[in-house]
């Protein structure tokens, strides 16, 4: 985790918040809830406006379907509870939260990919290689290791990527 992801830069005026590179992006966590568990990725960070006074968030896209955005509090119990899940996946409390949690969020109405725009696309495509990117690294992909740049390339071109 970097030192202090808090005192990132704040965005330049009139941007969009959201990044899609940044401290966390990519991260698998663990949410817990009194009702179950959930895990999720880290798709998006935002980093704080000192001005204003607004603390850096990072958007989650959980495996069920839900969204949330966390403060860094939250992200940091979030990654120390799927540090502690892969230390012992078949932990009796995890398991059973896990288990338990049922999604009760209403969709009443879904919104097919092609009408989310610009910014719903990059969202969509930083979510699928978030999603994906665990699973690269944990069988050796080059795509997933930092040192190449190809993923930092491609991250940088989605999010300034703008209609032609």
């Amino acid at each position: 985790m970097p030192p202090n992801p808090t005192f990132a830069p704040p965005p330049e005026d009139g941007a969009d918040h959201w990044r899609f590179t940044g401290p966390h992006v990519g991260a698998r966590v663990l949410r817990l809830f009194d009702d179950g568990a959930s895990f999720a990725t880290v798709t998006r960070y935002a980093p704080p406006d000192v001005a204003a006074g607004d603390p850096a968030l990072w958007h989650l896209n959980h495996d069920d379907g839900d969204e949330e955005d966390l403060e860094e509090p939250e992200l940091k119990a979030a990654l120390a509870a799927v540090d502690r899940a892969r230390d012992d996946p078949a932990a009796e409390p995890l398991s059973r939260a896990a288990m338990g949690y049922v999604n009760k969020l209403a969709r009443t109405k879904l919104v097919a990919k092609a009408h989310l725009g610009i910014s719903g696309v990059r969202g969509e495509l930083a979510a699928l290689e978030g999603a994906l990117l665990a699973g690269l690294r944990k069988r050796g992909s080059s795509w997933a290791h930092e040192a190449d740049g190809a993923r930092k390339s491609w991250l940088h071109a989605l999010d300034g990527a703008e209609t032609p």
